[in-house]
Formats: C-alpha cells, structure tokens, sequence
C-alpha cells in the first residue's frame, strides 16, 4: 500500500523508508525456512511474488527457473483444500515462468484450477487470487496474459 499511495503522491513517505521495508519484508521472506506440502507451496509462490514486486530483478538475473521447478515438484505433495490459494500459488508460479519450458505445465495446471473453482474469467479469476500477495500495478498485465495463454492450452 506505500508503495502504491507513494507512486501515486498520497500520503508520501521518504524513499528511505521505503527502502527499510523494502528490505525487511524481502530478508522475512527470504528466511522462512523449507516446509512441505502446501506450506511450502506457499514458500516458493511467496518468493517468486518477492522477486517479481518487493525486489524485482530481471528475468534473466532472478532464480526463477531454480523456483519454478522447486514449486512444480512441491506442488505433488499439496495438501490443501482451498482451490483459491492453489490459483494463487499457480499464478505466481505460472508467471515465474515465463520463457521458461515449465510455463505450459503451469497454465495446463492454472486452467484445471480454475476449472474446479469454476472460475470463468480473469475478472473472477484475479479476485480469487487477490486473497493472496498480489499488487495490481505489477501483476495484473502477468495475470491477464496467464489467463489467456491458459485457455488457449
């Protein structure tokens, strides 16, 4: 939300502060340790969302492929019955990948688990995933486009 309000000039704090939780957030995410079935899920979608929004690196200098496929295999041990957070975990993933060969995997999976929300448009689908960590500004153009590759798999 600072982050949003400062981009916009409401209710502006200095960069520094900014930058300190900027940094706080990303060493909290950084240090939670491995866990399995859907918490770790959670991990890696909650790293990926890290490397997308609260420290954004490029594509070509981020782990993206090394997470992607930590959450592809993490993702055989789900162990959660909210379908919600598994679009959301799908998403993140499946936006981590792009360019990369786990990127169909990821919208075949996405597509599945929008299906069994009964989940019929990005409009829907993007409220679904708002329950998790998303910001509109970075993510929405990544999202939309994961939702139309999915249905056209």
């Amino acid at each position: 939300m600072m982050i949003d309000d400062f981009s916009e000039g409401r209710n502006v704090v200095a960069a520094s502060v900014l930058i300190d939780h900027r940094n706080t957030t990303q060493h909290a995410l950084l240090s939670l340790p491995p866990k399995t079935g859907s918490s770790e899920c959670y991990r890696l979608a909650a790293l990926i969302y890290n490397l997308l929004v609260i420290f954004p690196l490029p594509y070509v200098a981020a782990p993206f492929q090394r997470l992607v496929t930590q959450l592809k295999l993490a993702l055989d041990e789900w162990d959660n019955d909210d379908g919600g957070m598994l679009l959301w975990v799908l998403a993140m993933g499946g936006i981590g990948a792009i360019g990369l060969g786990e990127r169909d995997w990821f919208l075949l999976r996405f597509k599945e688990a929008a299906a069994r929300t009964e989940t019929r448009s990005w409009r829907e689908a993007r409220q679904i995933i708002k329950r998790g960590l998303w910001y509109e500004a970075t993510n929405d153009g990544d999202g939309n486009d994961l939702w139309l590759d999915s249905q056209s798999i």
